[in-house]
């Protein structure tokens, strides 16, 4: 268990990473330096079995061996911050994956919180958006504490910390 000093030496390297990031990918398009058409998409490598989908509010590296996904990444922009639609609370099976899933019975009394890796709250602009965080390619197994206490924590910090947001956009990737 995490003390709380641990906690906020841990939430502020993150938000550095992400503030740094931010910074990069706004300087590197002004250049017109960005290696990729969908912001996105990372150019990562991996030796874990993967298959990339793309959905409309995020990309995801999916593992079916696992039933997890390697890595979700997406881009938070001024526009999509002010989104107000509700949150939904179904989790479905994504329907371009190929191969195994996890379900609703992998999370029944396990102990684990079905954790989006690209939040819900961050997909208030677009009902499919919204609809496609649910699936369970977006979601991981996380401890109550740290999925409704330090992630939360960070993605707020994340947007309301960044500076002069009409201008700036947050890219995110987690794996």
């Amino acid at each position: 268990m995490m003390t709380k000093k641990q906690q906020k030496l841990l939430l502020n390297a993150l938000l550095t990473v992400i503030v740094l990031g931010t910074v990069w990918y706004n300087n590197s398009c002004q250049r017109g330096t960005y290696p990729t058409e969908r912001v996105e998409i990372p150019q990562l490598t991996t030796s874990n079995a993967s298959q990339r989908i793309a959905h409309e509010g995020y990309t995801v590296s999916y593992n079916a061996d696992w039933k997890l996904p390697n890595w979700v990444a997406y881009e938070l922009t001024a526009q999509e911050v002010v989104g107000e639609l509700p949150r939904e609370d179904h989790f479905y099976p994504d329907p371009m994956v190929v191969g195994m899933q996890a379900t609703k019975d992998d999370y029944r009394n396990s102990g684990y919180d079905r954790g989006h890796m690209a939040p819900a709250a961050d997909m208030k602009w677009s009902e499919t958006a919204m609809r496609e965080s649910f699936y369970f390619s977006n979601i991981c197994p996380q401890i109550h504490n740290f999925n409704a206490g330090i992630w939360q924590d960070l993605r707020i910090e994340g947007v309301n910390g960044l500076p002069n947001m009409a201008t700036y956009s947050l890219c995110v990737v987690l794996s």
